[in-house]
């Protein structure tokens, strides 16, 4: 669970979870105000391993973009089908977790009068410092593109439990 907060200026509450099935493939989902996805990460390398880890995320769900986007749009709370693809390159230090990811979102929708495919692709970095074994703060900050015309800075705080 965490709080994200981006430039526009808002705040909004973030609900993740991720389950493992095996050691490299996890079932995951996500909530937020604008979006509800569902999918999987594959670990293509650990970095127990190889020294640096890297993974494959896919996925889909609904999003919102004309609510995302109020002061251009109106008041659109439609949510449209979306389609997700991203990678992950990090390293563990121990408890510790370091990472540079970059998401991609594909939602099909009517926005500013155009109807087709709205492109987001983001940027972010982040960490998470465990406390013991099944605790811990995560923090990520970055920019989200909103198709050619709108980046949006955004920080995110989680606290989480692993199992």
């Amino acid at each position: 669970m965490g709080i994200a907060i981006n430039s526009v200026p808002e705040a909004v509450p973030v609900g993740q979870a991720a389950i493992g099935i095996f050691d490299r493939l996890e079932i995951m989902g996500q909530y937020e105000l604008y979006s509800a996805l569902a999918g999987v990460r594959i670990g293509l390398l650990s970095s127990a391993d190889n020294g640096i880890a890297l993974a494959l995320q896919l996925g889909g769900g609904m999003a919102s973009i004309g609510s995302s986007l109020d002061a251009f749009s109106g008041d659109d709370t439609t949510m449209d089908p979306a389609l997700l693809g991203g990678l992950v390159v990090g390293r563990r230090f121990g408890l510790h977790d370091i990472y540079i990811s970059y998401r991609g979102l594909a939602v099909d929708t009517e926005i500013l009068g155009v109807q087709g495919i709205y492109l987001l692709n983001s940027v972010k970095a982040g960490g998470r410092l465990f406390a013991g074994r099944h605790l811990f703060l995560g923090i990520e900050g970055g920019a989200t593109f909103h198709h050619d015309f709108f980046v949006v800075g955004e920080g995110t705080g989680t606290f989480g439990i692993t199992f």
